[in-house]
């Protein structure tokens, strides 16, 4: 407890629920992880019960939002004690008590421990009581401990149609403002979809390629991908691929020759009816030698059973957000720890705003970079902290 201060971020689980801090549950080990254990630890010997209190792992992160600051507790107790028991339970790791601290608050003229010594009368003996075993019943140790790994999340590169939208929307921009609209007028906007929308309905966009500058943005990546795992980041040894042709030939950039990549139907763009989101059947792109070295195992199953026609219908955000769950199911099936996702835009936006806990996450770049630490709690659910993002 309270050891040197460097941060870590755990490969493997260790600690008992109710104890682990919030940062903790994402793998986040630091000094400050510890005070909260104290912190906790002090809350249950005065008031003879946990601060937290959840039935399972993939609970605790609601059950930490919980205010202490009326608990009847610290009614009993001096204002020194109450202080010291919330400012270990803080939060925010930077407004955590440190050892230094929490002894000075101890050790202080008028603190804890000359209160103690004065007190008049000792505390209720129900606060003297045992914590109840079965307040942590649920965190027994014949429970799988939860898995932490390692998560690469990356945009595909610019591709062909991709330009065709920026070209008609900037055609459709000058258009309006030279008919006398502003930018900010609904008119103004709507046009520019329009316009947006009309260039991808061209056929000659089926399933879309890269752009020669989407290939060197994917070298680019690549590169950065370096950079991490030089300063410590793990290599992805699974990779899981979109079947659309601009996230295949991103993936064959950024992982030449890997023997762990997966192509997934499920990691597809939003369905939008565009063709340019419409992807060639697995027998003929597993076939072209970019590719060959991939498994499309997966996707090949998929043709077989499914009916192409039964997937003409349009996608909305709610039904695509749903599909965004299946990553647990990607990171719980592979033994590995380090995985990295190659997709799209809309479906990163979603996973990162729904499973991945981040309602406020920017969209992502072409071949934009992200990497998050994933706690994967044996009673299902994942909890997600972003370890990386690209400055802009």
């Amino acid at each position: 407890m309270c050891f040197r201060p460097d941060r870590l971020f755990s490969k493997s689980w260790c600690g008992t629920g109710p104890f682990l801090s919030p940062e903790a549950l994402l793998g986040d080990v630091a000094p400050a992880a510890d005070m909260w254990a104290i912190g906790v630890m002090a809350f249950a010997l005065l008031s003879g019960d946990l601060p937290f209190q959840a039935s399972s792992l993939s609970e605790l992160p609601e059950a930490h939002q919980r205010s202490l600051k009326d608990e009847a507790v610290f009614k009993q107790i001096s204002k020194p004690a109450t202080q010291l028991v919330l400012q270990l339970l803080d939060l925010e790791q930077e407004k955590r008590l440190t050892v230094d601290q929490a002894l000075e608050l101890l050790e202080a003229e008028n603190g804890c421990l000359a209160e103690a010594k004065t007190r008049q009368e000792p505390l209720p003996l129900a606060r003297c009581q045992r914590v109840r075993s079965e307040c942590w019943s649920s965190f027994c140790p014949d429970h799988k401990p939860p898995e932490v790994k390692t998560l690469y999340l990356v945009r595909h590169g610019e591709a062909v149609h991709n330009i065709k939208e920026r070209q008609a929307q900037q055609t459709a921009k000058q258009q309006a403002m030279s008919d006398g609209l502003t930018p900010s007028s609904g008119e103004f906007q709507a046009r520019v979809e329009t316009a947006r929308k009309q260039v991808l309905q061209d056929e000659t966009l089926h399933d879309a390629a890269l752009s020669p500058s989407g290939k060197m943005q994917a070298l680019d990546a690549l590169a950065e991908i370096k950079r991490l795992t030089m300063q410590g980041y793990p290599q992805p040894t699974a990779i899981y691929v979109s079947p659309l042709q601009r996230t295949l030939q991103t993936a064959a950039i950024l992982f030449p020759e890997h023997p762990g990549i997966h192509v997934r139907e499920e990691l597809r763009e939003r369905r939008t009816g565009l063709p340019c989101d419409e992807r060639q059947c697995a027998d003929q792109v597993a076939m072209r030698n970019t590719f060959n070295f991939m498994s499309f195992d997966e996707l090949r199953s998929h043709d077989r059973h499914n009916s192409r026609n039964a997937e003409d219908g349009e996608e909305d955000k709610n039904e695509l957000r749903s599909r965004t769950g299946l990553m647990e199911t990607f990171l719980r099936e592979q033994a590995d720890t380090c995985l990295a996702v190659v997709t799209h835009k809309g479906y990163l936006r979603e996973l990162e705003r729904g499973r991945l806990g981040v309602p406020e996450a920017r969209e992502f770049d072409n071949c934009e970079v992200r990497v998050y630490q994933v706690t994967l709690p044996a009673e299902g659910g994942m909890l997600a902290k972003r370890l990386y993002i690209r400055a802009r």
